[in-house]
């Protein structure tokens, strides 16, 4: 016997025996036990009825076999095509929203160098306006502009790209 087959045949002892020592130890509880009783008188019910069906009447037997199986196969056809079904709306979905989140992103960007322009131009205004009326208003304070717009313009750029 080689290494494999002894390896094979420790490993199927091993298996028998695990079941064995499992099977006898829930078979210890009470409730398990009825259980198992009701479920091995149910299966040998069902097993006696359809050697009974089988030995009366073998055509019939083969014919609703055959009408389970094709109504098992047109519902299971069925399951397959509401599933594909399913999957697509829920990707149509998810690429309309994603290119309504993408739209979204390209609307807050705009609003965004919007108002910094406006808000430069106002901050422009109000510092020519200083001016004009004599008053010198260099303090850092006063004179805080947003970010470099240069900057905003290349992140934009590469916003665009990714989309």
């Amino acid at each position: 016997m080689s290494n494999e087959n002894k390896g094979n045949s420790k490993l199927l002892a091993g298996i028998v025996i695990g079941s064995v020592i499992g099977t006898t130890f829930s078979l210890m509880d009470r409730t398990t036990r009825t259980n198992a009783k009701v479920k091995v008188q149910q299966w040998k019910e069902s097993t006696n009825q359809l050697v009974h069906e089988l030995k009366e009447n073998p055509a019939q037997v083969k014919q609703d076999t055959s009408e389970k199986l094709h109504n098992l196969s047109d519902t299971m056809r069925e399951i397959m095509n509401d599933s594909q079904s399913m999957f697509q709306h829920i990707q149509n979905t998810i690429n309309t929203r994603t290119q309504d989140l993408k739209e979204i992103a390209g609307d807050f960007k705009q609003l965004y160098f919007q108002s910094k322009r406006q808000y430069q131009s106002i901050q422009h205004k109000l510092q020519q306006t200083k001016e004009q009326i004599g008053m010198n208003g260099n303090s850092s304070s006063e004179n805080q502009l947003l970010p470099v717009v240069a900057q905003d313009h290349s992140l934009m750029e590469r916003e665009k790209a990714t989309l």
